[in-house]
């Protein structure tokens, strides 16, 4: 057992010894490691150092380089900045005078296309109005020939028909006068009694109703007296659209009560001077009762080729009449509401109103007018055209036919 022991213990202390050698070995290299670590930090610090000297240097050298550049870039910039703006003064100055000489010959050429514009427009101004005039004096030249041959003829059936009235005036005097003496025989013969005796449609209706009894005489009864013809202005005045109902006329206040007259008793109708019942059948015929012209025209044995006027009882004709005369009392305030100044016109109401419907009838020019010449001037030859269109179809009978 010793031997084993001896043995073991010499290896105890071999590995002890070996143990102890790599510790000191480890000790020693420790050591020279954190010496080497001093040095490195030593070295770190001596590099460190160095290198921000030099950064600051380097830093101070770009500061300084930089501000070089600067330096010289802004005197280049400003160099460059002075030379474009000399050079854009003197664009600016040539631009300025190349447009004005641009302005100045198209100034020209604009005065000169105004100048042949405007005698262009003169010229055919002129001709237009040269034309329109020969036109309107040719129409003028051709209305008085058409109203001179329309006069001529009603002068020559008005010659025509006074010819045959002053015939039939003078049978109807010798028809009087031969009536007067056979009268007067009668009444030397038959005393008053022809004065007292029923007509013959009395003497008819008393046999028919009475049975043969003897009717009384009727005792002569005084016709009554027509009224006293008003003035037909007041008619006129009172019918007009614009006229107010409330104003008196300078005429008078009479035109009060015409105011109020119903549409049929505005223009009376004339009473006949004898009875239809005394009017004889076979006398009458079938025949329409003719007109004075149509007779005279008959009794004449003038063939005036005209168509036959239908009949007309006396209301339609006054009726006609009284609408003709206030057409043309119209037609007179329309031309006086024109002449008149635009001051009075703004002031009259019914100015305004005359004026309006003088507008519509004269068409667009005299509606463009206003108070001025030209447009009374066009009012009065559109009335003269309405007056022309009026009386153009119409035979010439119509002028001497009367209610």
């Amino acid at each position: 057992m010793e031997p084993n022991d001896a043995a073991s213990g010499s290896a105890r202390a071999t590995e002890l010894r070996a143990s102890l050698s790599a510790r000191r070995d480890i000790e020693s290299l420790l050591a020279e490691a954190s010496a080497t670590r001093e040095a490195a930090v030593a070295d770190a610090d001596a590099i460190i150092e160095e290198a921000q000297q030099v950064s600051e240097q380097l830093v101070r050298e770009s500061r300084s380089e930089a501000d070089r550049v600067t330096t010289d870039a802004r005197a280049r910039a400003e160099g460059v900045v002075a030379r474009a703006r000399s050079e854009a003064e003197e664009i600016t100055r040539q631009a300025r005078a190349a447009a004005d000489a641009v302005r100045a010959r198209a100034e020209a050429q604009v005065e000169e296309y105004r100048r042949r514009v405007r005698a262009e427009l003169t010229e055919q101004v002129t001709r237009e109005v040269t034309e329109q005039s020969r036109r309107e004096l040719a129409r003028v030249q051709e209305r008085q020939q058409g109203m001179i041959g329309d006069i001529e003829a009603s002068v020559r059936i008005l010659g025509v028909s006074m010819e045959a009235a002053v015939a039939n005036i003078g049978e109807m005097l010798g028809a009087l006068d031969s009536l007067r003496v056979h009268t007067t025989e009668s009444l030397g013969e038959a005393g008053t009694t022809a004065f007292t005796e029923p007509p013959r449609h009395a003497d008819a209706g008393a046999s028919a109703g009475g049975g043969g009894r003897m009717s009384v005489p009727p005792e002569p009864v005084e016709p009554p007296r027509p009224p006293r013809p008003e003035p037909i202005d007041h008619l006129i005045r009172s019918t007009l659209p614009g006229e107010d109902a409330g104003t008196e006329d300078e005429d008078g206040p009479a035109s009060s009560w015409v105011d109020g007259m119903a549409p049929d008793s505005a223009v009376p109708a004339a009473e006949p001077v004898y009875d239809a019942a005394d009017a004889d059948p076979a006398e009458t015929g079938a025949e329409p009762p003719r007109t004075a012209t149509e007779a005279f025209l008959l009794s004449a044995h003038v063939d005036h080729g005209d168509p036959p006027l239908p009949p007309l009882d006396d209301t339609d004709v006054g009726a006609r009449y009284a609408r003709d005369a206030m057409r043309a009392t119209a037609r007179s305030k329309t031309r006086r509401a024109g002449d008149r100044p635009a001051d009075d016109r703004a002031d009259d109401p019914a100015g305004r109103a005359d004026g309006s419907a003088g507008g519509s009838a004269g068409g667009s020019a005299g509606g463009s007018a206003g108070g001025s010449p030209e447009g009374a001037a066009d009012r009065s030859t559109a009335a003269a055209d309405g007056e022309d269109a009026e009386t153009s179809g119409k035979p010439l009978g119509w002028l001497f036919r009367s209610s």
